[in-house]
């Protein structure tokens, strides 16, 4: 069951990690990418009892000139399944229509 993270519990910034592990290539610019991990609580019902996981994001940051406000969200599931090792290739194989959605 999945249920929200309260605003209190949300972590106000990511741990960085170098994107290139997410498939970027080295130098990519952060006004393009930020990758990082985020720690949120891991029962988001119980929060307080201290216990935390680290979730990996790859922030692909909207380019294009009119950006939407909602973002664009690839999640994949199953044991060893990491959207952010391949996070790169996805983003650019996108087409210009997803240019425009905020992160």
């Amino acid at each position: 069951m999945l249920s929200a993270v309260p605003a209190a519990h949300a972590q106000e910034e990511l741990e960085p990690f170098d994107c290139v592990r997410a498939g970027f290539p080295a130098g990519t610019p952060t006004s393009t990418v930020s990758c990082g991990l985020m720690v949120l609580p891991e029962d988001g019902a119980d929060p307080e009892n201290g216990r935390t996981i680290k979730l990996a994001i790859a922030l692909v940051h909207a380019t294009g000139s009119a950006r939407q406000a909602d973002p664009i969200v690839f999640l994949t599931g199953g044991p060893g399944a990491s959207i952010v090792d391949s996070a790169g290739l996805l983003a650019q194989s996108c087409s210009p229509a997803t240019w425009s959605r905020a992160t």
